[in-house]
């Protein structure tokens, strides 16, 4: 039962959300290249770590008549508001000569609509609410996926071993969920902290904020390295206490420009901190193993959506459609467990068969198993789901099984799906076994057989046993 709730909640979670993380997928696709390509610029600078605040200043004011602010972006861009010899301007510098690299343009417009597309789906306000809610889904969607996977695998001991998986939308669908649960599960965490810290959740929380008397902590601005810099803001005047505003990743902090004692300094709260590292992590720009991974996953998330969407049609279009078998005057019940449709499609196979062979056949899922008035021949074709348990269809059968008594007696036959890779090979027909040989009146048709990886070869064999068998 447990089971069969983590399936239904991941079918319906990735069906609800399916467009929007297709739109999210291939526009946070898009925004990874671009994180790619400017982390290529000649202004993106990879030794941050290694020039001082105190340098570059010193660089900067050798270079230019008036410096008002620099900025360090997440790109690694160094960007400078000064005035140079064409008057104030905004430019990128090299932070060890300061000399300027070229001037900020514009951002290029398709990057600014596709990040519009992908942070709010150019519905603003509700567009962001909408986004922050398909982010936390994406979230729920990740973890049941993996669950789902670790128990179809038998357990976390089986999760890295090979997949052996003839379906190759599942195969496909399974290996994804190996290699990118815990990418997916981050960008769906970072992205729905970023939308909440759009809407100022946390934004009364009180600021932590420390004053110091002229001259009593000081700030070594050449132990200062722009790694840790946001933003500088320079003092309007020459006077001596007149303050630089400087911005860290975890504080402000404001100091004298005439002895660069600290005015007072401002620790960010926690929420802050983890909003920086959110938009550090869910966008890439300042590294590109993260934003190759960003990109990857996002590819992984749009097969993930197609090859989920392939199965899940296939069990809807096999499994959900309507039964139009007379199963009340049929004396041959064809019974099946499918998860993913590969059994019903046999089981179809078999029912058609056995018509041909003038058979009054019915066939109906395990879930919907009754009393059948004319039935003396029940076979059931039943593959296993995760450790051993009834797939979805199937999950009911146990109860209905032991509360139902048929008015003839019935012969039986069991043909189980599975695959020897897993553990509990075909544990669920074994299962059945035991149900139907503790069943009064029911009788062993044919010993209980088993099918590895959905081998046509071993089926034609067991299909040709039973016609034989219902003959006589």
């Amino acid at each position: 039962m447990i089971s069969r709730v983590w399936r239904n909640t991941h079918f319906l979670l990735a069906t609800s959300i399916s467009l929007f993380l297709i739109i999210a997928s291939i526009s946070g696709v898009i925004l990874g290249i671009e994180a790619l390509i400017d982390q290529t610029k000649p202004q993106a600078i990879y030794s941050l770590e290694s020039h001082s605040l105190k340098a570059t200043m010193e660089a900067l004011e050798d270079q230019f008549d008036d410096v008002y602010e620099i900025v360090v972006t997440e790109k690694k861009f160094v960007i400078v508001q000064g005035t140079t010899p064409n008057g104030f301007e905004t430019f990128y510098v090299d932070p060890k000569t300061g000399i300027k690299i070229k001037n900020v343009s514009p951002s290029n417009p398709f990057f600014n609509q596709v990040r519009s597309l992908h942070r709010s789906l150019f519905l603003k306000k509700t567009g962001r609410i909408l986004v922050g809610i398909v982010a936390f889904l994406l979230v729920l969607l990740s973890i049941t996926g993996v669950i789902l996977l670790v128990k179809r695998l038998g357990g976390l001991k089986h999760f890295f071993l090979p997949l052996k998986e003839n379906n190759k939308y599942r195969k496909v669908h399974i290996t994804l969920g190996k290699w990118f649960f815990i990418p997916l599960l981050i960008i769906g965490i970072s992205g729905a902290y970023l939308v909440i810290e759009r809407f100022d959740a946390f934004s009364k929380n009180a600021p932590n904020i420390r004053t110091y008397k002229v001259g009593e902590k000081k700030l070594n601005l050449n132990t200062l390295y722009l790694s840790d810099i946001k933003r500088v803001s320079y003092p309007f005047t020459n006077l001596k206490n007149d303050t630089y505003l400087i911005e860290l990743k975890d504080q402000k902090v404001s100091i004298r420009q005439g002895d660069f004692s600290i005015v007072d300094q401002e620790t960010f709260p926690v929420h802050q901190i983890l909003k920086n590292w959110s938009y550090y992590i869910h966008t890439g720009e300042s590294n590109v193993f993260i934003a190759i991974i960003l990109s990857l996953s996002s590819l992984a998330l749009i097969f993930f959506v197609i090859s989920g969407l392939k199965i899940s049609s296939k069990i809807s279009w096999n499994l959900l459609k309507l039964n139009f078998n007379n199963n009340k005057e049929a004396c041959v019940i064809i019974l099946y467990g499918s998860e993913t449709g590969n059994s019903f499609k046999l089981a179809q196979k078999l029912t058609k068969t056995l018509r041909r062979e003038k058979h009054s056949v019915g066939l109906v899922s395990l879930n919907n198993y009754c009393v059948f008035p004319k039935a003396k021949k029940i076979i059931v074709l039943t593959s296993t789901y995760g450790d051993g348990e009834a797939p979805s269809n199937a999950s009911n059968f146990e109860r209905l099984f032991a509360n139902l008594a048929q008015p003839y007696p019935i012969d039986y036959a069991i043909l189980g799906f599975g695959s020897k890779s897993y553990p509990k090979y075909c544990q669920f027909a074994i299962s059945l076994e035991t149900l139907f040989k503790e069943k009064l009146n029911f009788n062993e048709l044919n010993p209980l057989f088993k099918i590895n990886n959905q081998s046509e070869t071993d089926y034609l064999i067991w299909e040709k046993v039973i016609i034989n068998k219902l003959k006589t």
